[in-house]
C-alpha cells in the first residue's frame, strides 16, 4: 500500500492527557475507586436500607406524609359519617366527645324572612310567623344538638356547666325578660367577663342590656315587647350589642343602626 495512501491516525484529548500526565490520572483514578469502596462499605454496615439514606439523606415515603395521612384520615370519617345500617358496637373510647364537638362551631341553619306583601317584617303579624317558624326548629331535640356555652362559676357541678347558646335572632331582641338576664348572668353565663359583671350590670348598665346580656338566654323565656318599644329596643340592644348581628338580622337596606335616627322612623328589615 503506497505511504500516502495510509489512514491517519487521530488521538483523542484523553489519550493526550493520560500520555502527558500519567502520574496525576492514576491517583485520580485511585481517588474515584477508594471514594466508591468507602461509600459501599458505608451503606454493607449501616442499618438504612438505601444508599442514600446511609448517606443521611432525608427519606420522602408519601404514605407517610403528613398531609396525606390528613386527608386519608379526614376520608375514613366521611366514610364512617354516612355509613348507613352498620352498628358500631365498640364502645366510644371518649364518653365525652359529642359534648365536645359541640362546644366549637357547629353548622348553622339560616333562615331568611321575605315580607311577600309589604315592606315591613317586623310588625306583630310577621313576628308570630317567624316565632312559629323557629319554635319549630327549637322543639326538635334542641338540647341535645345545640351549640354548647360554659358557665365561669367553677361552683356549678361539671355536667350542668353547659348550655345552649342563644341563636342569633331577632327574637332574643324582642323577647323581653332582663331578670332571667341576670340570674344566668350571676352563674356565670355572660356576654362580659364574670370579673367585671358586679362593677358594670345593674350599676352602670341595666341587666338585659349589652353587655349585661347572658350567651345562653332562650328569648322562649322571655315576653313579647310592645309594639312601640321595638324601634328603641333594637337601637339600644341590637345595634350595640355587635355590629355582625344587626348585619346579618336586618335588612341593611331597610334599617341603619344610627344612634341619631328619628325614633319614630318605620322599622323595617
Amino acid at each position: 500500500m503506497p505511504e500516502d495512501a495510509a489512514e491517519e491516525v487521530v488521538v483523542g484529548r484523553i489519550t493526550q492527557t493520560v500520555v502527558k500526565w500519567p502520574a496525576c490520572c492514576a491517583l485520580l483514578w485511585f481517588t474515584v475507586a477508594f471514594i466508591w469502596s468507602m461509600l459501599g462499605i458505608v451503606v454493607i454496615g449501616s442499618e438504612s436500607t438505601t444508599f442514600f439514606r446511609a448517606l443521611g439523606a432525608p427519606e420522602f415515603r408519601p404514605l407517610s406524609d403528613n398531609v396525606i395521612q390528613r386527608g386519608q384520615a379526614l376520608e375514613e370519617l366521611q366514610v364512617e359519617a354516612y355509613r348507613v345500617g352498620v352498628e358500631d358496637d365498640e364502645e366510644d373510647e371518649d364518653p365525652d366527645r359529642k359534648e365536645k364537638e359541640r362546644s366549637f362551631v357547629l353548622d348553622g341553619t339560616t333562615i331568611v324572612y321575605e315580607d311577600l306583601v309589604g315592606s315591613n317584617l317586623l310588625t306583630k303579624a310577621s313576628i308570630n310567623k317567624v316565632v312559629a317558624v323557629e319554635k319549630a326548629f327549637m322543639s326538635v331535640d334542641w338540647k341535645d344538638r345545640c351549640l354548647l356555652v360554659y358557665t365561669s362559676n367553677k361552683n356549678i357541678t361539671r355536667k350542668k356547666r353547659g348550655k345552649c347558646a342563644s341563636p342569633i335572632t331577632i327574637l332574643n331582641t324582642l323577647y323581653r325578660d332582663d331578670d332571667k338576664h341576670k340570674e344566668l348572668c350571676e352563674d356565670g353565663w355572660c356576654s362580659l367577663p364574670a370579673e367585671f359583671v358586679p362593677f358594670v350590670c345593674g350599676v352602670s348598665t341595666d341587666w338585659g342590656t349589652p353587655p349585661c346580656v347572658s350567651n345562653a338566654y332562650d328569648w322562649r323565656d322571655g315576653k313579647l315587647a310592645d309594639r312601640s318599644e321595638w324601634p328603641d329596643l333594637i337601637r339600644k340592644n341590637l345595634c350595640k350589642k355587635s355590629s355582625f348581628d344587626a348585619r346579618s338580622i336586618l335588612d341593611a337596606d331597610a334599617w341603619e343602626c344610627d344612634e341619631d335616627e328619628d325614633e319614630d322612623a318605620p322599622v323595617k328589615s
